[in-house]
């Protein structure tokens, strides 16, 4: 079978990915652990219950900044155990399961049930013996401890974890409330799993810089080949997706989401009900943001107008890249009065972000 670190060359060759040497230090470790699991597999005289108890892989903890790549590499990863009992999760979407599965044993036996979480791994145990992390973070002080407990079980049924994070598990939760309950839990990630540091010499910023124009005219017959050309050299290769951003259990999508560039239409970013808070979660996923299609913006389209407004200052803030394709140029967005003041400060931060400086 081809090896991860074979198959990521390929891919680096066809579909013209820079070779990362974080990222192949990665794969080797990622080949190893396959290679452990399909062994388990394919020798009848290495029975599963002998190495859940003396011989239990160790699993794999993946933490770098955004767009480092992580989700390729549990792709890669996650495609090569084609004979190996496995899930993958988003780390809310399991959470939020894991609460469905908990309010159900519990309905169902009229809230006296003994350790339901036990029930839960060993209804888990018996489906899969590798657990994937997409996006590993903590929240919630409940959610945690729940998750410590509940991981618990699962390891002592051999249950092998390989997660990805923005946070290394020294960081997360980091100054939240009662941390202190749950450090044990994130000791117990570092005792488990091989920790491995992402983060390579790849700068977005400096790329960015790289784009001469980052701000077009919709009348430019060339609007779209251009933002598609920005979006291309950014995401460096990585895969095209939607991906969806959790926020207390509300929801929203990112339609087109590759290698830390979220490409967003303007409605989808600024025509619905998000806020400062949604914004600031995007942060945590994206180097770049794109959005096309910014329109005259007038007192009818107020509440857009203050989205667009929010948005701007929390990229701003924090040091995320930004391009647009609009109807006007930057300085003649906005052409109402109730928000003429403070939007002159948005049309300022807007003709910043996108400015080239070569």
């Amino acid at each position: 079978m081809t090896s991860l670190l074979t198959h990521y060359l390929s891919l680096c060759k066809e579909q013209h990915i820079q070779e990362d040497e974080a990222q192949i230090q990665a794969l080797k470790k990622l080949d190893i652990l396959s290679q452990d699991l399909l062994a388990s597999i394919a020798s009848p005289s290495f029975p599963f219950s002998l190495w859940t108890k003396k011989n239990l892989p160790r699993g794999l903890y993946i933490y770098g900044g955004v767009g480092r790549g992580k989700s390729m590499l549990m792709d890669l990863f996650y495609e090569h155990l084609k004979k190996v009992q496995k899930q993958r999760y988003h780390f809310h979407e399991f959470i939020m399961m894991i609460h469905t599965e908990l309010k159900h044993i519990m309905d169902a036996n009229g809230g006296n049930t003994e350790h339901p979480l036990k029930q839960i791994a060993e209804k888990i145990a018996s489906q899969t013996r590798v657990i994937c992390f997409d996006e590993f973070h903590i929240k919630d002080i409940t959610d945690a401890m729940l998750l410590s407990r509940l991981m618990g079980f699962l390891w002592k049924k051999g249950i092998v974890l390989v997660a990805t994070s923005n946070f290394s598990p020294d960081e997360l939760y980091k100054d939240g409330y009662q941390r202190n309950l749950i450090v044990p839990f994130f000791k117990e990630i570092s005792e488990k799993l091989d920790v491995y540091n992402l983060n390579g010499t790849q700068d977005y910023r400096r790329l960015f810089k790289a784009e001469k124009e980052r701000y077009f005219l919709t009348s430019d017959p060339e609007c779209n080949k251009r933002l598609q050309a920005i979006f291309d050299h950014l995401r460096q290769g990585s895969p095209i997706v939607s991906k969806n951003l959790t926020l207390k259990k509300r929801h929203w999508v990112i339609s087109k989401y590759a290698g830390g560039v979220a490409w967003f239409q303007f409605d989808e970013i600024c025509g619905q009900p998000l806020g400062a808070s949604d914004y600031l979660e995007l942060t945590r996923h994206v180097h770049t943001v794109l959005v096309s299609d910014i329109p005259k913006l007038a007192e009818e389209s107020l509440d857009r107008v203050k989205r667009l407004i929010t948005l701007i200052d929390v990229l701003y803030d924090r040091g995320i890249n930004f391009a647009a394709s609009g109807v006007n140029p930057l300085s003649e967005l906005y052409t109402g009065e109730k928000e003429k003041q403070l939007f002159e400060r948005t049309s300022s931060r807007l003709i910043s972000m996108t400015r080239s400086f070569q």
